[in-house]
């Protein structure tokens, strides 16, 4: 059996459409699930998959390709976070700027929806720790998943059949 996937949400965009939105630099909006050495930036972004979850699944069955293709419709929520002084400004805007039109359309040629946002998070620093202050906000985003998958078929069957006795 042979899976390839066709659609998904590609995290690398939706970090690109974040540091157009905020107007900070690429490589300044970073992978959060991943280390990156941040210590010559002033402020920065990280965004990261926090949950992905299913709200329908059609499955359809194409006999003549023997194959059989899943699409998932989900809805998976982000972190963005950004450090530095003027992280919670950030945030802020950032929070504003996903209503506007061209936002909706840049999620949308890149296959997602925007779908809703959470309340926004301020951590204060903490010098003793030596933590920089942060602020989260949480997307939302709807988008589709979809594999196709090989199926196999026998050619011929052989039925046995058995008489028990009555």
């Amino acid at each position: 059996m042979t899976t390839n996937t066709l659609s998904r949400l590609d995290i690398s965009k939706v970090r690109q459409v974040i540091a157009m939105l905020t107007q900070l630099p690429e490589k300044q909006v970073i992978d959060g699930s991943t280390y990156t050495d941040t210590s010559a930036w002033n402020q920065f972004i990280t965004v990261t998959p926090l949950t992905s979850e299913p709200i329908g699944i059609e499955n359809k069955f194409d006999a003549e390709n023997n194959r059989e293709i899943i699409t998932s419709t989900r809805e998976t929520m982000i972190a963005i976070k950004a450090y530095g002084e003027r992280c919670y400004l950030l945030i802020e805007d950032l929070s504003t700027q996903l209503q506007t039109y061209i936002a909706q359309q840049l999620f949308k040629a890149m296959g997602g929806g925007f779908v809703c946002e959470s309340a926004i998070k301020h951590y204060p620093e903490d010098p003793i720790e030596g933590k920089p202050q942060t602020t989260q906000l949480n997307l939302t985003l709807s988008h589709i998943h979809r594999i196709e998958s090989s199926l196999t078929h026998g050619e011929s069957v052989i039925i046995t059949t058995l008489k028990e006795s009555i």
